[in-house]
């Protein structure tokens, strides 16, 4: 049986961090490596450059992605985090190949109030650029929109979609994830 490798995806600000770091703790005996995206860049230097606007280093996504792919191929369950699905998108030679297919068994897209998401995207002191376009992302559901394409590609074997605008529904949203996650191993 493949791991069990499971996408945390959403808008900056939807609760991505917090859901993982439950998700991990909670389920200490599958052994989970978690990684997020923006701390693994900086920490492996797979950046073209630092954008001071946005406060947030750019991903060289090809090394990125060549970096992940053998953690992702391993038989130690991962979740990853990040804000775009589509870091992840084959190109048209890995679709040809099946290269991507399969990398994760679960994509889980966090979506939150758009009111809240202003809140805490303000109170995290980002610029008015970064909070007007990422509160423009949730309510356009972009994550949403690209997290489904990675069904389709076929790189992703599920995806659910959970709401995250209240902390206190974190525990609650990591019993319906690994609800999910024993179904499909279940399916398979």
């Amino acid at each position: 049986m493949s791991p069990v490798n499971i996408l945390i995806t959403g808008t900056p600000g939807c609760g991505k961090t917090t859901m993982i770091k439950a998700l991990v703790e909670v389920n200490a005996k599958r052994n989970f490596r978690s990684i997020n995206i923006g701390q693994f860049v900086k920490e492996k230097g797979l950046y073209t450059e630092y954008d001071s606007e946005f406060d947030a280093y750019v991903p060289d996504e090809e090394p990125l992605v060549e970096a992940l792919f053998p953690i992702l191929r391993d038989q130690r369950p991962v979740v990853i985090e990040h804000h775009s699905p589509l870091l992840f998108e084959p190109t048209e030679e890995e679709s040809k190949n099946g290269r991507m297919d399969g990398l994760f068994t679960l994509v889980v897209l966090l979506r939150c109030d758009e009111s809240v998401l202003f809140d805490r995207l303000t109170e995290r002191g980002y610029g008015v650029e970064k909070v007007i376009e990422n509160h423009a992302a949730e309510v356009g559901n972009s994550c949403g929109i690209d997290a489904k394409e990675l069904v389709e590609y076929g790189v992703a074997s599920h995806m659910m979609e959970l709401d995250a605008t209240h902390p206190d529904t974190i525990q609650s949203s990591v019993e319906t994830i690994m609800k999910r996650v024993e179904q499909i191993e279940k399916e398979e």
